[in-house]
């Protein structure tokens, strides 16, 4: 049993609140981690009013905020490869699991393990904000493409070089 924080109905910041819950358990192609860092993005205040129901895996109530984080895996669900119990990894919670919490399953196929050299605080702000821009950069490129890393507000912000320099027509 652990603590997150979220909101058990829809609304605004009056709605949050830390509660108790047991940790959950991780599905095919899921990882459990435990939470070193999480990644706060605007995508949060979305969920919790209710403007995107369905996109945090339409879990019941009360759901856990958080869709970015940085951590260790405990455990690992069926048909996960390249991720071990230990490693530092850093995701997504595609499934709803939320990351303000001490534990949560983060989506294997989006989890990759920090870097050396990174820290985990820096790599639990990359998945929601560096994702975008970074699959456009990548996903049809013909040569390279320099990787240089800004910050700011919003999807693909922080995120490397865009995606017109490898050919792609992304921006």
């Amino acid at each position: 049993m652990g603590q997150a924080w979220g909101f058990g109905r829809y609304g605004g910041p009056e709605v949050q609140e830390f509660f108790d819950r047991p940790d959950p358990v991780p599905g095919r192609g899921e990882v459990l981690i435990r939470v070193d860092v999480a990644g706060v993005n605007p995508l949060d205040h979305v969920l919790r009013s209710g403007l995107a129901d369905g996109l945090d895996g339409g879990r019941p109530f009360p759901r856990v905020l958080g869709m970015e984080a940085a951590g260790t895996v405990l455990a690992r669900g069926e048909d996960v490869n390249g991720l071990e119990v230990g490693d530092a990894v850093f995701g997504f919670a595609l499934t709803g699991g939320g990351t303000y919490a001490e534990t949560t399953v983060l989506s294997a196929p989006n989890t990759a393990r920090i870097p050396e050299g990174l820290s985990a605080t820096v790599a639990a702000t990359l998945p929601v904000a560096g994702r975008p821009r970074w699959t456009c950069s990548t996903s049809s490129a013909s040569r390279p493409v320099p990787r240089s890393w800004s910050t700011g507000w919003g999807a693909g912000s922080a995120s490397p070089s865009p995606g017109w320099l490898s050919g792609t027509g992304c921006v």
